[in-house]
């Protein structure tokens, strides 16, 4: 027996010893992982590489951890059918949509405009270091500042003492005595201040500053009289790598650090000086070559208007109806031309423009297309980036026509199933406890007060209740809980003032036969009729429509291109959101 145990043990041993640890996916081994996951019969791969990027640049398990292969299964999914999308949206032909193409010039026309000033007027503005030298010594006064300082801070008040953990204790204490405990706590602190560096780390850990937590104290420049005495004058005071004794106003204690100081004045050439004196003569170039150039290119066009639409309203006319030709080229339709229309009206209070305000409308939205003239025959549009981001803003407005085309999005469930599933579901509609509370009972209305203050503080409600609600110690928090009640379950005067109470605050105290109550609300839910809860139940059978819908559409499409998926997937391990390097 004894033989058949030993070997049943070395058996399982081996076993064990021999079996390799599941494999899990993370930053330190996922470029080796180089295995296919998907493919499709056009060629088409995706690669475990390619899918733990796009995953390690989302949004999932801000805080890290470990990725489970469901969720996996489905970003895969996603990723093949956006693609397969692409490959479908290839097949568009833009031009025939005429909605998103003309959306589509906007943009695009947006983007040769920018290249097309940046080449012809923003790379000629420039200028080397000694010009941008040569300009602010030539021209410092423009450059004074007036006195300023960069500056950090603690604040530390009693607050800290009477809303704490320890709170009954402080407020127990005569104003002076508590003055002492907060002066002896703020002198400890200003002591842990060795050094200028170290200021911010002891901001994060004691300044009661909201924002402190996340910028270390750090207040930035400041001017004199930004902030009022005795800050102002304190901090005024203080030099580079000052940092301020502890003083005291009517906010409580505050410790000051000066990070670094400008007196008022001209300062010596620095690298934000430089920065400055640079954009400043640049944005003077600019406007010189940009206004000469425009001024020669809007010197002598030819726009060609449509004498149907001169004396007619705009927006009777469809919307795709030339109104204007600039120099034989380029069109202009309804649409555009109403852009600039509705703020004529506007102006000048008028229901329709004038022939002559009309001329002047197509006039303006022709000097648009006379710079995008320009650009074209300096050849702008063979530019390789110009290039990319047309193909690829025309990909992302061809896809959306196959978004547009794959879905009904007008398609809205009957009256008759809204209500059938309303009179299906009356449970969810219907509230006969609305509200959620938590209670303590209290002898005297001022003891009450102060107990919802603590729990108004931030202190535990139920560890309040524990402490103070009366009766047998292991049964207080259980007696405290109520909840969801009716107006059946409590009081008259209970409910009424819980009823009041908005969620998440805590009541003053109200009195019934048992004593004075302080009262959270937890939760409150309102019943609704039909007509209230329609909108909310049509947006679930949406939902249901919208989910099928892609579910089938996505069987379509593997089925079309024949896509293979990987079967069996391994966990991804992600590091916190702010640790993951791009």
């Amino acid at each position: 027996m004894k033989q058949i145990q030993f070997l049943l043990v070395a058996f399982i041993l081996i076993a064990t010893l021999g079996c390799k640890p599941p494999l899990v996916i993370s930053e330190q081994n996922y470029k080796e992982q180089t295995f296919q996951v998907a493919q499709a019969t056009n060629g088409y791969t995706l690669d475990m590489p390619d899918v733990y990027t796009t995953i390690y640049k989302s949004n999932l398990l801000n805080l890290g951890g470990l990725l489970d292969t469901t969720t996996i299964r489905a970003i895969v999914d996603s990723i093949v059918l956006d693609t397969l999308i692409g490959f479908e949206a290839d097949e568009i032909n833009l031009v025939e949509n005429y909605n998103q193409y003309r959306i589509f010039k906007l943009r695009y026309y947006d983007l040769l405009l920018r290249q097309f000033l940046q080449v012809e007027v923003y790379e000629k503005a420039k200028i080397d270091s000694l010009e941008v030298v040569e300009y602010y010594n030539s021209n410092s006064e423009k450059f004074a500042i007036e006195e300023q300082i960069e500056l950090y801070h603690i604040l530390i008040s009693k607050d800290y003492f009477v809303n704490g953990e320890d709170s009954l204790k402080y407020r127990a204490l005569s104003d002076d005595d508590l003055q002492l405990v907060v002066k002896k706590y703020v002198d400890s602190v200003s002591a842990l201040i060795t050094t200028s560096e170290k200021f911010p780390e002891i901001a994060t850990q004691f300044s009661e500053e909201v924002s402190a937590a996340n910028s270390g104290g750090y207040v930035g420049w400041t001017k004199r009289k930004t902030y009022h005495h005795p800050f102002d004058s304190v901090a005024f005071d203080l030099r580079k790598g000052d940092i301020s004794d502890p003083y005291h106003d009517g906010n409580g204690w505050h410790i000051i650090m000066a990070n670094d100081y400008y007196p008022a004045g001209v300062q010596p050439l620095n690298e934000y000086l430089y920065v400055a004196a640079k954009k400043d003569i640049e944005r003077t170039n600019s406007n010189s070559i940009g206004k000469a150039l425009i001024d020669s290119l809007l010197s002598d066009y030819e726009v060609t208007i449509n004498p149907d639409v001169i004396n007619n309203d705009m927006y009777v006319l469809d919307g795709q109806t030339w109104v204007a030709i600039i120099n034989g080229i380029d069109t202009i339709d309804c649409n555009e031309g109403r852009s600039l229309e509705v703020s004529y009206r506007e102006k000048y209070k008028i229901k329709n423009t004038t022939p002559d305000m009309k001329k002047e409308i197509f006039n303006r939205l022709g000097e648009r297309y006379v710079l995008l003239q320009s650009a074209r025959e300096i050849g702008i549009e063979e530019d390789s980036a110009v290039t990319f981001h047309r193909n690829k803003l025309m990909h992302k407005y061809q896809k959306i026509i196959v978004a547009q085309n794959r879905l009904d999005f007008k398609w809205s469930p009957s009256d008759s199933t809204l209500r059938q599933y309303y009179d299906n579901h009356l449970d969810d509609f219907k509230i006969d406890k609305p509200l959620k509370v938590q209670h303590i009972i209290v002898q005297d209305s001022i003891f009450g007060t102060f107990l919802r203050d603590q729990a108004m503080s931030g202190v535990d409600f139920m560890e309040l209740a524990q402490e103070n609600y009366p009766g047998e110690e292991s049964i207080r928090t259980e007696l405290a809980d109520l909840g969801y009640i009716s107006e059946n379950d409590v009081s008259k005067e209970f409910y009424e003032v819980a009823r009041k109470t908005l969620v998440g605050d805590v009541s003053a105290p109200v009195k019934t036969e048992f004593g004075f109550h302080i009262i959270k609300v937890l939760d409150f839910k309102s019943s609704q009729s039909f007509e209230e809860a329609r909108a909310s139940i049509e947006k679930i059978f949406k939902n249901e429509y919208r989910e099928n819908y892609l579910k089938e559409y996505q069987e379509k499409l593997f089925s079309k291109y024949g896509v293979e998926t990987i079967k069996k997937l391994s966990p991804i391990h992600l590091k916190p959101k702010n640790m993951r390097t791009y």
